[in-house]
């Protein structure tokens, strides 16, 4: 897409990682996923702030609907296609979770 033809652009962080992914398949999904979060956040100067869940950091975090096995899950997120479920932002929901009662932070 060019950027000056005037549309928005759209990012996709899932999309990045599975093409990474394809181009690069000795790299572990493991490696892949920490390149987009901690290390996406030690390039942004924001270590220990963002790309991590962690005492201190800005609880920014994904919903996914994930059955699969616990030893699979860096594979199923750097290939997942579908929407996120709910997004929390500095700790507080954004989109909240479905079929849930609102979840008080007090």
């Amino acid at each position: 897409m060019d950027l000056s033809d005037g549309e928005p652009s759209v990012l996709n962080m899932f999309a990045e990682m599975n093409c990474f992914c394809m181009h690069h398949p000795k790299i572990s999904p493991e490696e892949i996923l920490r390149m987009a979060t901690m290390n996406g956040a030690k390039a942004l100067g924001r270590e220990g702030q963002i790309g991590e869940l962690s005492t201190g950091a800005h609880a920014d975090l994904i919903v996914l609907p994930y059955q699969g096995k616990p030893d699979s899950v860096a594979e199923f997120l750097i290939h997942h296609s579908g929407r996120v479920r709910a997004s929390m932002i500095r700790g507080e929901w954004a989109i909240p979770p479905e079929n849930q009662t609102a979840i008080s932070n007090k």
